[in-house]
């Protein structure tokens, strides 16, 4: 029987927009998305640094700085809910500081799904999501309420907070209609402190086919990057900073080098606090290594394209599984990775990839990812078969319609009943 989707009218509540982040390329992916499956209205609010209200393929984004909307709370009209908020948040000794913010945050989010009519709200991030608890008891069984979890138990300052107040986490992850995660090591992540809620795993996907018309141009883009023929271009792809291992990355580098003259790096992705210690480092081996930062979304499968290897090692068990390790993998490359996070359920050992174990003290194991860089700058043949079974396994695991039946799907199951 086929579901009828045209009573949907969704708000998303998280970080956009793209090209980095999971959350902002999740969204992405899921607008057009329900568009087809003719939802009637899909709107986004996500917290930032800029004020700001644009239209984006029929969805209209809000974009606020959360603690420029203070002023909301001196509203006279909307001292009914910001009581029932704080008397929510009773008994919970949060600062007074958080308590503002998520007042203010409560206020927004109820006057945009008011706007808007929305009959399910799809919520981003447990510890950003406090205000679940003061909404559900104003929307009383009116508005559905899906939460997404990720790796946020797993981050130092926020496992303090979360174990500190883990009654709260509690009694908001007993809200939400449904509970999903983007791997089963996020989905299993508040088990640690004893919150046993079930929680469904839709792997976010990627579009297979924006890297199939790319590898015709490989070449091309190949010679982009000055690489000649039998050169071995290993490319890293993401945020610049140490928990995506970047730190580790630029310490392996010169040990493959050393074994290896037919080798070129390209570091790439969101600028962050490593900048001028990659910018350094590149100078410092100008022949072998190219940074290149923020690039556009549209040009990210040239560089997926050109490469022969992605390299993944990140330190940061926060991380439910990267969006470049799909990209990767769709346009028929092995990848590198560590243990963290839900890289493992994505990569498997020496058939799609290589895993580097962490070394006992929980950090990279450098010696263990530079020979796996040596290892398949050798074997030109067990790249390509890596890359190929790779592909399969994204088109069975990582296909962004699945992603996008299986959340429209827990969308309309999350549709109060009239």
């Amino acid at each position: 029987m086929k579901k009828d989707y045209s009573n949907l009218r969704v708000l998303f509540v998280g970080s956009y927009p793209p090209p980095y982040g999971g959350i902002a390329s999740l969204i992405q992916l899921l607008i057009p998305g329900l568009k087809r499956f003719s939802a009637q209205d899909i709107a986004v609010l996500s917290f930032g640094n800029v004020n700001k209200i644009e239209q984006v393929e029929g969805a209209l984004i809000y974009r606020y700085q959360l603690i420029n909307q203070i002023w909301k709370i001196l509203l006279p009209w909307k001292w009914k809910i910001i009581l029932k908020t704080m008397m929510s948040f009773k008994g919970y000794q949060l600062s007074l500081k958080k308590k503002i913010l998520f007042i203010t945050k409560t206020l927004i989010v109820n006057d945009i799904s008011k706007t808007h009519q929305s009959n399910v709200v799809y919520f981003f991030h447990s510890n950003s999501s406090l205000d679940i608890l003061p909404l559900s008891k104003i929307w009383k069984n009116k508005i559905g309420i899906v939460l997404e979890i990720f790796g946020e138990i797993y981050d130092e300052h926020e496992n303090v907070f979360i174990k500190e107040h883990t009654k709260l986490f509690n009694n908001i992850l007993s809200i939400p209609q449904v509970i999903t995660a983007s791997s089963q090591h996020c989905a299993n992540s508040f088990k640690q402190i004893g919150i046993n809620k079930p929680v469904e795993v839709i792997y976010i996907g990627v579009d297979l086919s924006r890297f199939t018309h790319a590898e015709k141009l490989k070449h091309q883009y190949r010679k982009q990057f000055n690489c000649e023929k039998g050169t071995v271009l290993f490319l890293f792809f993401g945020r610049f900073v140490r928990a995506m291992g970047l730190e580790s990355l630029i310490e392996a580098i010169p040990k493959v080098i050393k074994e290896k003259k037919n080798v070129r790096f390209i570091l790439a992705g969101a600028s962050g606090p490593l900048d001028k210690t990659v910018s350094k480092f590149a100078n410092n081996y100008s022949d072998y290594v190219k940074v290149i930062n923020d690039i556009p979304f549209e040009d990210m499968p040239s560089f997926y394209v050109a490469s022969d290897v992605l390299l993944a090692p990140s330190r940061d068990h926060r991380a439910c599984m990267g969006i470049s390790i799909k990209d990767a993998m769709a346009s028929s490359r092995p990848v590198i990775g560590t243990n963290s996070g839900g890289i493992p359920e994505a990569i498997i050992h020496n058939e799609t990839g290589l895993i580097v174990p962490h070394k006992e003290n929980g950090e990279i194991d450098v010696e263990g990812l530079a020979k796996a860089m040596i290892y398949l700058s050798n074997f030109k043949e067990v790249r390509k078969s890596m890359g190929h079974k790779a592909r399969l396994r994204a088109e069975k695991m990582f296909s962004e319609k699945d992603t996008i039946i299986k959340t429209a799907d827990v969308l309309i199951r999350c549709i109060p009943n009239e």
